[in-house]
């Protein structure tokens, strides 16, 4: 008996963003593209905040207690919080910055694709 076909779905609809009006195959192409890239973004967060906690919560702020608070901890727990609020705010700053990429690689591929259709009609 032969085995029957697989179809491989490639779900690049399902991932398109909601913009006015449909996606061509090629602004899907794009946007998939552009989406793959962004799990660099959370990669870059997670490196970044240890390494920012790590050095300026701990180190920093343990040599703040030590120097100017006698051991109290509430130096660590400023520079920490601190911290914390930067790193989201930059995570915020970097979702914005890829969500402005993904929408003009989006746009330009449309562009693209209705000069190549007027292109065709002449």
């Amino acid at each position: 008996m032969p085995e029957p076909k697989r179809e491989e779905h490639n779900n690049m609809a399902e991932t398109a963003p909601a913009t006015p009006g449909p996606l061509s195959d090629k602004a899907k192409i794009t946007l998939a593209a552009a989406r793959r890239s962004s799990w660099q973004v959370l990669l870059g967060f997670g490196a970044s905040f240890a390494v920012r906690v790590g050095i300026l919560g701990f180190w920093l702020g343990g040599w703040i207690d030590r120097r100017f608070l006698g051991d109290t901890g509430y130096g660590a727990l400023l520079i920490i919080l601190l911290v914390i609020g930067y790193s989201f705010y930059m995570l915020y700053q970097d979702v914005m910055r890829q969500d402005k990429r993904q929408k003009r690689l989006i746009a330009e591929a449309m562009q693209r694709e209705q000069e190549e259709q007027t292109a065709d009609k002449r």
